[in-house]
C-alpha cells in the first residue's frame, strides 16, 4: 500500500514538444506519488517494487520514404531485456506507438525511454503530447 491507504505509488508525465532523442524527456507532471522525473528524463522511484510503465509516443518521419524507428527502455543505464519496440513510420507521417513494460526496481533506481532510428523524431500537436508515460506500482 502507498501513502494514506492508496493502492501504491504512481506517476503520469508528458512531453509536449517535438524532440529528436535519443532520450525522451518528460517536461510536465500530471500526478505523482513516489515516482518523479529527475534531470528532465529519468523516471525515478522512491520506493522499491514492481511497476508497470505504459508509454505512448507519436513517432514522426520527415523523410520522403518510410522511416524505421525503435523505442527502448533503460534501467540505471542498462537496456531492459525485451523492451525494444520497432515501428515503421510512413513517409512524411506520424505513427502512434504504445507499449507497457513491467520492471522491478530498488528505491532510487531510474528508467529512461529512448528513441532511435534514421529520420525518426517525436511529434506533438495541440491535441496530443509527443510522449506520455503512466507508471503504476503492481507489487512491493
Amino acid at each position: 500500500m502507498g501513502p494514506a491507504g492508496l493502492p501504491g505509488y504512481f506517476g503520469s508525465f508528458l512531453n509536449g514538444v517535438d524532440s529528436q532523442g535519443p532520450v525522451v524527456g518528460f517536461s510536465s507532471t500530471v500526478t505523482s506519488v513516489g515516482v518523479t522525473v529527475e534531470s528532465g528524463d529519468q523516471i525515478t522511484f522512491a520506493h522499491a517494487g514492481t511497476y508497470a510503465l505504459t508509454f505512448d509516443v507519436e513517432m514522426a518521419c520527415g523523410d520522403s520514404s518510410a522511416c524505421t524507428g525503435a523505442l527502448s527502455l533503460t534501467q540505471n543505464g542498462s537496456l531492459v531485456s525485451g523492451s525494444v519496440t520497432r515501428a515503421t513510420v510512413p513517409a512524411g507521417g506520424v505513427l502512434p506507438v504504445s507499449r507497457t513494460i513491467v520492471v522491478t526496481v530498488a528505491a532510487g533506481d531510474y528508467v529512461q525511454l529512448n528513441i532511435g532510428g534514421s529520420q525518426v523524431t517525436l511529434s506533438s500537436d495541440t491535441n496530443s503530447p509527443s510522449a506520455s508515460v503512466n507508471v503504476v506500482q503492481l507489487a512491493n
